[in-house]
């Protein structure tokens, strides 16, 4: 940034969501042509819902899931298919040990108890040994080999949790009205406070939202106030933050900056009363008219022709855009 852009106040503008919480930090800057245009600092999405955790090992979208030992594992459509569900017997996969009586030299059961390290072990003496030719699946009993001995329960209890690998469920991700909103806006705190770059713009905007119609998102935009009021205000001279007013903004403002073709389109749209057409297209032309203002920024360009959710990255840009015009 060079020092002309020193004059131009920086603004963070929000697009409020729960799965697609989406931010810019725009301000206004010189470039080769001598002329001022828009320039992007920070630009993102953030998801509050965990969602990236609920995937296969391999990094895929996750469509099955089962737990075993109350631990939830997630499958892609490939790994659920190459899951090994041929499941032997208890004769199949153990032998009863022979003369193991109670001394010092007696084997004992290796099965792992809840700790908070995982190193207790059930310790009880052995009465069944593992086969050779088994290999122990990590998922079920960790850390186990071959040849392992187990006390009755526990060899018992192996086997279950084994079958348990066919009782996959189809995975379905919790609509946000399911979640606990509390652990929401402690997420959302915690994702503010590690953004502290945020701080350095002078007006934050946020996207109003209908307090009867949507109050779980109202709250979530609630929250992102609070919390600007406070770090970004409050605790100004603490922080050194750069931010002078914190507000909230229709969000109708974001398609102002239409031109009166699409504009004419948007009102006529509206007069059908068809809420999911009107969605769509204002969708669609958020996202042409922000591509046409970042097309001298091919990294930026690039990153958002990539981004799965460019509908929301393109409301929080233009919305900044606007307040920016209204300065």
């Amino acid at each position: 940034m060079n020092e002309n852009s020193k004059k131009c106040p920086l603004i963070l503008s929000f697009d409020v969501g729960v799965v697609n919480l989406s931010y810019c930090l725009l301000t206004k800057n010189t470039f080769d042509n001598n002329k001022l245009n828009w320039d992007i600092i920070e630009w993102n999405n953030i998801d509050l819902t965990n969602r990236n955790n609920e995937k296969c090992h391999c990094g895929l979208k996750a469509f099955y899931t089962n737990t075993i030992n109350n631990k939830i594992f997630y499958y892609c459509k490939k790994h659920s298919k190459n899951l090994n569900l041929n499941i032997e017997s208890f004769e199949d996969c153990f032998d009863k040990c022979l003369n193991n009586k109670k001394s010092d030299n007696s084997y004992k059961c290796c099965h792992i108890l809840k700790s908070k390290d995982n190193t207790k072990y059930c310790d009880k003496y052995a009465q069944y040994k593992q086969k050779n030719h088994l290999n122990s699946d990590s998922a079920i009993e960790p850390n186990i080999d071959n040849n392992k001995y187990y006390c009755t329960i526990h060899a018992k209890s192996y086997i279950t949790n084994k079958t348990k690998l066919l009782d996959l469920k189809n995975f379905k991700i919790k609509n946000s009205s399911c979640l606990n909103f509390d652990d929401l806006k402690y997420k959302l705190i915690m994702e503010l406070e590690n953004r502290p770059s945020l701080l350095l713009a002078n007006y934050v905007v946020i996207e109003n939202q209908p307090s009867f119609k949507n109050p779980r998102m109202k709250s979530i935009a609630s929250t992102i106030y609070d919390y600007y009021l406070i770090r970004g205000i409050i605790d100004k001279s603490r922080i050194k933050s750069n931010i002078n007013q914190v507000k909230f903004m229709s969000p109708s403002n974001k398609l102002k900056l239409a031109d009166n073709n699409d504009t004419n389109e948007i009102i006529k749209v509206k007069k059908t009363d068809n809420d999911a057409k009107t969605y769509k297209l204002t969708k669609s032309l958020g996202i042409k008219y922000c591509t046409d203002l970042i097309k001298h920024l091919s990294e930026w360009l690039s990153y958002f022709e990539k981004h799965k959710k460019k509908d929301d990255l393109a409301d929080s840009f233009l919305q900044g855009v606007y307040f920016y015009n209204q300065k």
